[in-house]
């Protein structure tokens, strides 16, 4: 049952938010309680252009006004000039999401036959492939696979369909897997996610079971399998999930309806196909979801998606006050006929238990600790992160630098727009405090790294600061979430945010990069932990730049220990927002002796050649039939 518990653990030591406070700030700044709406027609189309005054919110039967009301019309899927730029994520990120857009989890099943296993995995591809912007995905599998966090970056969420765990050994009898008690895997994952997302606002949820069949239950299984169906159910009532049931095994299962109907099946083959699918259609038919099993079910993906393009967000005043954790019934009605209509049916009063989540060191200060322990980043301030791994004599694995921006918003309209006109006219530093820490993709804990820091704001326009900031952490090679937080005693505002790393087997390749630093000498200093052994300039974790401006990109190549030493080159390429390359540039790498396995490298962007838009920085060493890469990208003004 540990396996089943792996994704929830991800997505709760990673959030922001609490639990036990589920009424959001609504964003005209009251406390609402905010209900997603989607209005479906008989064709299960969204019904747009509908007002307030169409909707009528029940708390326990009793009509509440309706405060704030906002129509969400997701953009359409872009496509872009540039392959690389769907491809390829920005490896900055930023704690600002999109308020609106869709929260999608993909649950792919291993027990399903291996005949299938393609047509699972286009499901998934298809899903991915439907994201809009500001949409979050995250993929998780019943047993074996190694889960991926909510993320945009599409490659990522592809290379977690494509591995290679689909169909393993096992087969879908109760107790088939000894890592899954009462085979209850894929239910308790579910309610574990369900569970984790249901305090998340403003977003449609959408999860997409790939599968053939979920247990249920029968004998001493029961109890399990029934508790987390329960489970699953309240929470995704409570959070306004949808849940899809797909089954890849659609040949097979048609097959099998068929015969049942002429009457050619087995007696108790035909009762055991119309106990699965009765199953399965407990968990679509409660959260308004589909079931869909035919053949090429991939194809009907987009028209699941097409269903959550478009819905409604209502915010109401709550009249129960106590903290009592109680859950509250709600509902949601619309003065249309033929239509459908998705909302969450409760929410639950203040003062309920936390979830459960994986221990962060107690030592560790609270606020920074709360920071990253939940599913979303804490966003009090604007902050970006970016990671660089590098090898370290000493070190298995290397490491990792960690570059964080802070961007102070203090406009009149912002929380702190009351401050003295002072602060503003002449500079003044302000203290932070510092955490990172890295986790794999279960939620365990590799580290974590503390500072404190005296900075001094720099101003970039009208009541606006920024300064920047370094962190590092030392890791084995590997895959990490890694999380940081920022605290300024100054504002007495704290903010995180989240991205990924991989940290390659330096030691141990026969050729490989390190992370790429882009610097400047724009006059911004780095604050926090020395870089001064990773890389030799100031580096910046900004990825926009003027075109008059002097920027060098510094990486390093290296060649593992248990390889001879040999002649290699450095390619680095800069691609537009067409795709056509606009520069390159070839240096030839040669071993000066048998220890001599690291050359340095430091490129300047022909900033001033460019025009103003999007571009690719695409850095790549080949040593015989070995090579590595690493991928910027970053945009001229």
């Amino acid at each position: 049952m540990a396996i089943a518990l792996c994704l929830g653990a991800a997505l709760r030591v990673a959030a922001g938010q609490d639990p036990a406070r589920p009424q959001a700030t609504f964003r005209a700044g009251v406390d609402l309680v905010d209900v997603e709406v989607s209005v479906l027609d008989r064709y299960r189309l969204p019904v747009r252009g509908l007002t307030a005054a169409d909707f009528t919110v029940l708390e326990e039967g009793q009509p509440r006004a309706i405060a704030a009301f906002t129509p969400v019309d997701l953009p359409s899927r872009e496509h872009p000039t540039a392959k690389w730029m769907d491809e390829i994520a920005r490896d900055v990120q930023v704690n600002e999401f999109a308020r609106e857009g869709r929260l999608i989890i993909i649950l792919m099943d291993q027990f399903i036959d291996p005949s299938a296993g393609p047509e699972a995995r286009r499901i998934a591809e298809s899903a991915i492939d439907q994201m809009r912007p500001g949409d979050l995905a995250a993929v998780a599998w019943t047993v074996y696979g190694v889960p991926q966090n909510f993320t945009a970056d599409r490659r990522r969420l592809i290379d977690a369909i494509r591995q290679p765990t689909l169909n393993m050994p096992g087969g879908d009898t109760p107790g088939s897997s000894p890592m899954c008690f009462c085979n209850a895997c894929g239910v308790e994952l579910m309610a574990n996610v369900a569970e984790a997302i249901q305090d998340v606002r403003q977003r449609r949820k959408v999860m997409l079971f790939v599968g053939h069949r979920l247990p249920q239950g029968a004998g001493g299984c029961s109890g399990v399998v029934s508790a987390a169906q329960r489970r699953t159910l309240r929470a995704a009532e409570a959070g306004n999930l949808t849940i899809h049931v797909i089954d890849p095994e659609g040949l097979s299962a048609l097959a099998l309806g068929s015969a049942a109907q002429s009457g050619t099946a087995p007696p108790e083959r035909t009762g055991a196909n119309l106990r699965r699918v009765a199953n399965l259609k407990a968990y679509t038919e409660q959260t308004g979801g589909r079931f869909v099993t035919q053949n090429m079910a991939s194809e009907v993906i987009p028209a699941v998606f097409r269903e959550s393009g478009s819905y409604y967000v209502l915010g109401f005043q709550p009249s129960y006050t106590k903290t009592d954790g109680r859950y509250r019934r709600i509902a949601v009605k619309v003065n249309r006929p033929n239509v459908t209509v998705q909302a969450r049916g409760g929410y639950y009063a203040a003062g309920r238990a936390a979830a459960a989540s994986p221990k962060i060191p107690k030592d560790l200060p609270g606020p920074l600790a709360q920071a990253v322990a939940g599913l979303w980043p804490t966003t009090d301030i604007r902050l970006s992160i970016g990671t660089a791994p590098v090898a370290v004599p000493g070190v298995r694995g290397g490491a990792v630098a960690v570059l964080m921006n802070v961007q102070q918003d203090l406009s009149p309209d912002g929380p702190l727009g009351n401050l003295d006109a002072a602060f503003f006219t002449q500079p003044h530093s302000t203290k932070v405090s510092v955490l990172t820490g890295a986790f794999d993709a279960n939620g365990k804990t590799y580290g974590f790294d503390q500072l404190t820091a005296d900075v001094e704001p720099r101003a970039m326009g009208d009541r606006t600061f920024s300064y920047d900031i370094a962190s590092r952490l030392e890791l084995k090679p590997g895959h990490y979430e890694i999380r940081a937080a920022v605290h300024d005693s100054t504002l007495g505002q704290t903010a995180s945010a989240y991205t990924y790393v991989t940290v390659p087997d330096f030691a141990r390749e026969t050729i490989s990069l390190s992370g790429v630093f882009l610097q400047t000498d724009d006059g911004r200093r780095m604050s926090g932990a020395p870089l001064g052994d990773l890389t030799p300039g100031q580096p910046t974790p900004r990825r926009t730049f003027g075109r008059d401006e002097h920027v060098v990109a510094f990486v390093e190549s290296y060649q593992g220990q248990g390889h001879e030493p040999r002649p290699g080159y450095l390619t680095t390429e800069i691609f537009d927002d067409t795709d056509q390359r606009v520069y390159q540039q070839e240096v030839r790498i040669v071993p000066s002796g048998p220890e001599q396995r690291t050359a340095s490298f430091g490129i300047e962007l022909p900033l001033a050649r460019l025009a103003p838009g999007a571009y690719l920085l695409s850095l790549q060493v080949r040593q015989g039939n070995a090579n590595a890469r690493r991928d910027i990208r970053f945009d001229v003004r």
